[in-house]
């Protein structure tokens, strides 16, 4: 860790920049035509804000750079990006992201590296937390006011037509393993309403994945958590085999033929849409095919952060709208190539420490820290398999994925009482 005489000036510096950027990246603060790739005020505040952060990473990496496995792989994912920039023909639009990339992992590395105590780390996940819960807060407002006169399933959704129903339960499930900690939040009286806050915020945005997910982590932290055995290797299982046979039969039922809950669930869409994933079969399917198409698109991808100028358009026209693949593995081939997939593959894998080693890390980190990493780190990697929090643009769920990867490879300081010396020992009465 490092203790040089800078470390509070880059501490401070880069908190109030990572702020920025949380705010900047997890909510609509203008609205822009799908296809704009013109530059206004809020792109030039993004890249002044991003580059600030670059131009931080690279002072505070000159002073000081430490890394273990998680930091080497980072930095060779952040190498294949480059190369699909190197290798794309829509250089500004990747160029962009690019430095909004860098600039977060920057960043957040720039901090975890800094991290010399527990506390550390501990402030780092109240700043992100504070930040979401004003941010979810705003959205949930705005969307108050102006959905009297919405109708239908998907306009009653919360965050539709203001940000995104699907990001906002994210981010508020996310949100939830860090208020649910009393490490975290140590006040009962502001923890309890924010985890009602924030259920309902993961209820309400109707979210198929982000729900399922949040369950599913929420059974894996109790199961890692658990020292009654019977409870561990039998009640639990079995709850989870129950659990996933009645979501198959919801979702593989039509909404006329089910009950009100699964009605809800599905938001009321019939078999043959569920079946097809609501589209994203036939979105995946176009992405495959695109890439295949030659080498370079196959190697490199069309361009990190460029799909959406890409993956709507069939002979010339758009056939239908997809801002992304709506699947962060298959996102990942289409705008870096194989090499981008790859390396985020491994990326999933080295993140998957904090549940293979969860004792291991409980006891350098803390239980709770561990916790609520593997509460976050299942709840994303899940909901990559419908949606894309990782791997578009960079958005506050992955520089929270960025600072737990990170955080592997920077374990704090004991924090034990020393051993007594034995000159102390010899002055003590017996």
């Amino acid at each position: 860790m490092s203790d040089g005489p800078n470390r509070n000036g880059f501490w401070r510096a880069g908190i109030v920049i990572w702020v920025v950027m949380l705010i900047l990246t997890g909510t609509y603060l203008r609205g822009r035509e799908i296809y704009s790739t013109d530059t206004d005020w809020f792109v030039f505040l993004r890249l002044g804000v991003f580059g600030g952060g670059v131009v931080l990473t690279a002072a505070a990496f000159r002073e000081r750079f430490t890394g273990g496995a998680a930091t080497r792989i980072l930095a060779v994912y952040l190498a294949t990006l480059l190369a699909s920039f190197l290798a794309t023909t829509s250089h500004r639009i990747v160029l962009g992201y690019l430095l909004l990339t860098i600039g977060g992992v920057g960043v957040t590395a720039c901090l975890v590296q800094r991290c010399r105590s527990r506390e550390d780390f501990l402030t780092l996940e109240r700043v992100w937390l504070v930040v979401m819960l004003l941010i979810l807060l705003k959205d949930v407002l705005l969307f108050m006011s102006v959905s009297e006169e919405a109708e239908g399933i998907e306009a009653q959704r919360l965050g539709r037509d203001i940000s995104s129903p699907a990001l906002m339960g994210l981010y508020a499930a996310l949100a939830f393993w860090l208020a649910s900690s009393r490490d975290v939040v140590r006040r009962w009286f502001v923890r309890w309403p924010s985890m009602v806050f924030l259920l309902y915020v993961v209820v309400a945005s109707r979210t198929r994945v982000i729900i399922s997910s949040f369950l599913a982590a929420a059974g894996i932290r109790f199961w890692l958590s658990c020292r009654n055995a019977v409870v561990k290797w039998l009640l639990v299982p079995s709850a989870f085999a129950i659990a996933v046979s009645v979501t198959v039969v919801s979702l593989g039922s039509d909404s006329d033929s089910t009950s009100g809950v699964a009605a809800w669930f599905n938001r009321e869409q019939d078999a043959e849409s569920l079946k097809t994933l609501s589209g994203r079969l036939d979105i995946w399917n176009s992405a495959v095919t695109m890439v295949g198409k030659d080498m370079r698109t196959l190697v490199f991808g069309y361009g990190y952060g460029a799909t959406r100028y890409y993956l709507n358009w069939q002979d010339g026209s758009p056939e239908f709208y997809a801002s992304h693949c709506h699947n962060a593995f298959v996102e990942h081939l289409f705008s870096t190539g194989i090499l981008g997939a790859v390396a985020f593959m491994v990326i999933i894998l080295v993140s998957f420490r904090w549940l293979t080693r969860f004792q291991e890390n409980a006891e350098a980190y803390s239980e709770g820290l561990a916790l609520r990493a593997v509460g976050v780190i299942v709840t994303l990697v899940l909901s990559c398999l419908t949606e894309v929090p990782l791997g578009g643009r960079i958005n506050p769920a992955a520089l929270l994925f960025f600072f737990y990867l990170l955080a592997l490879d920077h374990a704090p300081a004991s924090e034990e009482i020393p051993a007594l010396s034995d000159e102390v020992l010899d002055e003590v009465p017996v």
